[in-house]
C-alpha cells in the first residue's frame, strides 16, 4: 500500500488544544493516526504563534509536537484575501500552504529553530498588534 499524503488538507486546531495535546503525549499517536488516515495536516497560523508566545513553558513540547506530525504554516490572512480578491469572480485556487514544519526536521537544531521563532521579537510585535 502506498501512502499519498498530500499536504493540502488542513485541520484548524486551537491553541488550547495545541497545548492539551503537547502536554498529553499519549494523545499523540491517535492523533497522528487520524492525520495520515485523513490525508490532514495540522495548519498553524501567525496568530497561534503570536497566542502560543507566553506559553514559554510548553515551547519544547509544542514544538516536538509541530515537527513530528504533519503540520504546516499557513499565509498570513492578508495574503490569503489579497488573493481572494485577485481571483474575483473566480474560486480562489492558491494554497494556504506557506512553509512545511516538517522540513525542518531535515534541518540542524530543528527544534531550537522552532523554540526559537516562538521567543521571537517578532511575536512580541505581532501579539502587542
Amino acid at each position: 500500500m502506498t501512502l499519498e499524503f498530500t499536504y493540502s488538507n488542513f485541520i484548524y486546531l486551537d491553541t488550547n488544544i495545541l497545548s492539551h495535546i503537547a502536554k498529553n503525549k499519549g494523545l499523540m499517536s491517535s492523533l497522528f493516526n487520524f492525520l495520515i488516515k485523513n490525508d490532514l495536516c495540522i495548519a498553524i497560523s501567525d496568530a497561534h504563534f503570536a497566542e502560543l508566545y507566553d506559553a514559554k513553558k510548553l515551547h519544547s513540547q509544542l514544538s516536538s509536537l509541530l515537527l513530528f506530525m504533519p503540520s504546516v504554516i499557513i499565509k498570513p490572512r492578508e495574503k490569503i484575501i489579497e488573493e481572494e480578491v485577485k481571483s474575483h469572480p473566480n474560486i480562489r485556487t492558491e494554497t494556504l500552504l506557506l512553509h512545511l514544519l516538517n522540513q525542518l526536521m531535515l534541518e540542524r537544531n530543528d527544534i531550537n529553530k522552532l523554540m526559537n521563532y516562538l521567543n521571537s521579537n517578532k511575536l512580541i510585535k505581532a501579539r502587542n498588534e
